[in-house]
């Protein structure tokens, strides 16, 4: 396995070696305003976001200094309302204190918490089969071994990011080997897609995992070149677009049968049923969006313009069926059925968490292919956003604190190319 440390490190949205794209020699479509606000004025609004308020917020709190690890969840006060450790949260505060360095200062502190994080981790959470532990006491004692796959997943995420950050070859060969173990359990027929959220039928497949899953392999493939997970992440890609994607209906299924079709919708045959089909044939607009950006800055590493385009329509058209306004509240619906004669009644908006993931889908957009509706939605969804503002989840370990890093930094790449499209699309 070749590994590579050195250099620059990775941002969200550039190419397969770390460099960005240039301005386009074929489109003369410039973006230098959107809505009333300037780019150098959104620009200006997630960088004070960033370094007014989540970076401090992460510096001041979350590290568990007396025993390893992290204690992201505090109260108004800033004090724990629990020690022990959720390894969902544990790989993203690694991989957050890991950017945090690798992006923003090189700032001694983050790498310390970023260590402090993964010596703990390394040595109480994990298996000999690479299974992380689900959940354990403050001090690294198992509560619930394996269960989550992903967290699994976020320890993959952390670790590539770790081993950007410290040059440890042995994180980087943890995270491979986790995601070949990450892979074998997914695919398994007897796997119910067991994590944070229900349990399915055995050989169930879920949108959630192969997104989750992708997000943790794009910037592992970044740092380090491996045949055998560059294939994973294909997977991942083409089970999202191929199977759960379904264009003719506009919708995108979260879970699937074993043989990768949708559930029926005349499948129930008592209560029972019917309630596991309410499940079944769920959208989840949460994952959509997810799902969307995360396609399209994979299409970005590896160059691949179809992909970026599959993955953006997939975006479009959830984002122009789902979003819907309440009062003084807006969003995109969370859960909902396409089958009903009423899909939207009686389900709820999806929390702010939501909206970076929109925010990060249309900058991708605008930056790479400057059309119209990208620059209109983007004017609605951030007019919205910050002229509230909404409540942002300021605590939260990876939706905000990712969502504001990834806004900031596409609006700087558009900055730098005076607002010109960039040459991805330009014929070879």
């Amino acid at each position: 396995m070749f590994l590579s440390c050195g250099g620059l490190s990775w941002a969200m949205g550039e190419k397969r070696n770390l460099e960005h794209f240039n301005a386009s020699a074929t489109t003369t479509t410039s973006i230098k305003t959107i809505g009333n606000s300037s780019l150098k004025d959104i620009r200006d609004t997630f960088k004070s976001e960033f370094f007014e308020l989540t970076l401090p917020l992460w510096k001041n709190a979350g590290v568990d200094w007396e025993h390893g690890g992290y204690l992201p969840h505090l109260d108004d006060n800033g004090v724990p309302t629990t020690t022990n450790k959720q390894l969902y949260y544990q790989g993203r505060l690694l991989w957050l204190y890991s950017y945090f360095y690798n992006k923003f200062d090189r700032d001694d502190y983050h790498l310390r918490a970023a260590k402090n994080g993964y010596d703990f981790l390394v040595e109480n959470c994990v298996d000999e089969n690479y299974d992380w532990y689900t959940e354990v006491t403050r001090d690294g004692k198992p509560v619930v071994k394996f269960y989550d796959i992903y967290a699994s997943i976020y320890m993959i995420l952390g670790l590539g990011e770790y081993y950007k950050a410290s040059g440890n070859v042995e994180a980087c060969d943890l995270a491979v080997k986790s995601a070949y173990r990450v892979t074998e359990i997914i695919l398994s027929p007897t796997y119910q897609a067991q994590g944070h959220g229900p349990w399915y039928e055995p050989g169930t497949k879920r949108l959630g995992s192969w997104l989750h899953f992708l997000n943790a392999l794009t910037p592992l493939l970044r740092y380090t070149e491996e045949p055998g997970i560059e294939k994973i992440a294909r997977m991942c890609v083409r089970y999202m677009l191929k199977y759960h994607w379904q264009p003719d209906l506009g919708v995108a299924f979260e879970i699937l049968q074993p043989d990768m079709t949708p559930h029926p919708k005349d499948m129930f045959i008592d209560k029972e049923e019917l309630s596991f089909q309410n499940q079944a044939r769920w959208v989840n607009n949460f994952h959509t969006m997810e799902a969307a950006w995360m396609i399209m800055e994979e299409a970005l590493r590896v160059g691949n313009r179809k992909m970026f385009t599959a993955g953006l329509e997939l975006g479009r058209v959830h984002l122009e069926k789902c979003w819907v306004k309440r009062g003084d509240t807006q969003g995109v619906i969370q859960f909902f059925r396409p089958d009903d004669p009423n899909p939207f009644e009686g389900r709820d908006i999806c929390k702010p968490y939501v909206l970076k993931e929109i925010l990060i889908m249309l900058l991708l957009a605008i930056e790479h292919t400057g059309e119209s509706w990208a620059v209109e939605w983007f004017d609605k969804v951030y007019s919205y956003s910050y002229g509230k503002p909404v409540e942002w989840p300021y605590r939260d370990t990876l939706h905000q604190p990712r969502g504001v890093m990834f806004c900031y930094e596409i609006i700087e790449r558009m900055i730098a190319r005076n607002g010109k499209v960039s040459d991805f699309f330009d014929s070879e």
